[in-house]
C-alpha cells in the first residue's frame, strides 16, 4: 500500500498515526462515505487494525477494515459496530457522531455554495443549482454512488473557485 498520508518513521506497533494528506479524507462505514468535517481527526493503527475518528468534543476508536486511495481520496473503511474505546467532554455521548445520509448531503451543498456553485436552478444558464443537483437521484443510484459523485463535483467546483 502506498503510504502518501504518513510517516513510518514516527509509528511503533502499538501507535495511531495520524493522517496527513493533500488529499480528500472519507471514512466509509455502511457502505457510503463522508468526507471528514474541518477539525475532525483520523489516526491509524495498521499493525492492530485500528482507526481513532474524534472531532473537538468527543469520539472513538474502531476496527479498520482497509485503506485506499484514490487521485483525490484517501478512503479510510471503518468496520461496523461500536466503538472499541470512546470518549466525550461532559455530558455529551461518547463516540464518534457518524452522520447520515441528509447530514453529509448538506456538508457537501454548503461546500459547493462556499466554492462560487449556483444555489438556486437558473434555467436561463443552464444551471440546476444546488437544489436539483443535491436531492435528485438517478435510478438505480445508492448512498455510495450518490456521496462519490458529489464530492467529485464539489471538488472540482473548489479547484475552479
Amino acid at each position: 500500500m502506498s503510504r502518501s498520508w504518513s510517516d513510518p518513521k514516527l509509528t511503533q506497533p502499538h501507535d495511531f498515526t495520524p493522517v496527513e494528506t493533500e488529499k480528500e479524507i472519507v471514512i466509509y462505514r455502511g457502505g457510503w462515505g463522508f468526507s471528514l468535517p474541518d477539525q475532525h481527526t483520523v489516526r491509524i493503527n495498521e499493525a492492530e487494525k485500528l482507526v481513532s475518528v474524534h472531532m473537538p468534543q468527543r469520539g472513538g476508536t474502531y476496527s479498520l477494515e482497509r485503506i485506499e486511495e484514490s487521485d483525490d481520496e484517501l478512503r479510510v473503511y471503518v468496520a461496523s459496530g461500536g466503538p472499541i474505546v470512546a470518549s466525550a467532554l461532559g455530558e455529551l455521548e461518547t463516540g464518534y457522531p457518524f452522520p447520515t445520509i441528509d447530514v453529509e448531503l448538506d456538508r457537501l451543498r454548503a461546500r459547493w455554495e462556499r466554492a462560487g456553485g449556483a444555489r438556486y436552478e437558473d434555467r436561463m444558464h443552464g444551471d440546476p443549482g444546488t437544489r436539483q443537483q443535491f436531492e435528485a437521484w438517478a435510478a438505480g443510484d445508492d448512498y455510495n454512488t450518490k456521496t462519490s459523485q458529489m464530492r467529485a463535483m464539489v471538488r472540482e467546483q473548489e479547484r475552479n473557485a
